[in-house]
């Protein structure tokens, strides 16, 4: 192994580790993702060890690389102008996901220790409809829906309970109390009609309703007060908890459940430490779940 690789493989590996994508770092050097490729494979060749696990459009640090990266990345720091704030050397991995479920679910879940943990930087991208197709370098997506894109490997991630919802304060014990308050919902009350449907109860067509164009409005309407709305454990998860909203005893709908899409070759660290984190997460929120809604009193 030589004792001194040679710079431009050490540029194109610093910069191809920290997009964890060849293409990204052939755009930011101004060269071909060839080029990109070939001077990697020299310094591989120099050093003697596989940096980079290679897949169809798709490239991942092995065990080895992760850690040649780090030293790279410090040697570069070390060689910055005073003053000069160098890119983060953490590895990124992108994640795709609905704008109201990161809000909601995933954000409430980060602290400084498990960013820390996982050793990462995350980008987040959200949305607030459904996406047609995942930007190239994204390493994993959570949808609502089994929604498939070319590449990505998908697995169930949550099962969502779907029940009508209000304010302590509204002192609403059972279903039939909800006709005397607007009804909450989104765009329709289809999810309203379904669930007194359920219940053998007929649906008060001279109800007040308040409708929103985003399906996280109406849970944050019913914890304020303004009615009764019809919601999930997942959106209405942090409500729940601090007890702004409760449960109005009846029938559980079904609803569509949250998917985890992973980008294929992806299955080697860092992307995989981020997914056996959400991982634990779903499974320890599915026991709480099950606990809190299907254990008998």
């Amino acid at each position: 192994m030589s004792d001194h690789p040679n710079l431009s493989g050490l540029r194109a590996f610093e910069a191809a580790a920290r997009h964890s994508s060849f293409s990204q770092a052939a755009e930011e050097l101004g060269v071909s993702p060839a080029a990109i490729s070939a001077q990697v494979r020299k310094l591989e060749a120099e050093l003697g060890i596989v940096l980079f696990h290679r897949g169809h459009r798709a490239v991942a640090l092995t065990e080895e690389g992760e850690r040649y990266g780090r030293r790279v990345s410090e040697g570069f720091a070390l060689l910055a102008p005073p003053g000069v704030i160098r890119a983060s050397s953490e590895p990124r991995v992108s994640i795709d996901l609905d704008a109201e479920f990161c809000r909601q679910w995933f954000l409430p879940r980060l602290t400084p220790a498990i960013l820390d943990a996982l050793g990462v930087h995350l980008n987040l991208r959200t949305h607030s409809d459904t996406p047609r197709s995942l930007p190239a370098d994204t390493d994993i997506a959570i949808t609502w829906g089994a929604l498939e894109f070319n590449g990505y490997k998908r697995s169930t991630f949550l099962r969502p309970d779907l029940f009508a919802v209000a304010a302590p304060e509204l002192s609403v014990s059972t279903l039939d109390e909800t006709v005397k308050h607007r009804l909450l919902h989104e765009r329709d009350d289809t999810w309203w009609r379904t669930l007194y449907e359920l219940a053998g109860i007929e649906f008060p067509d001279s109800a007040k309703h308040l409708t929103f164009s985003r399906c996280d409005m109406p849970i944050e309407a019913a914890a304020r007060g303004l009615g009764i709305a019809v919601g999930d454990d997942v959106s209405a998860e942090r409500f729940l908890k601090d007890g702004r909203l409760e449960r109005i005893p009846g029938p559980m709908l079904e609803s569509r459940n949250y998917h985890l899409l992973v980008r294929r070759g992806r299955s080697t660290s860092p992307t995989s430490r981020v997914v056996t984190w959400l991982r634990s997460e779903a499974k320890l929120f599915t026991s709480e779940q099950q606990k809190r809604w299907k254990d008998p009193d």
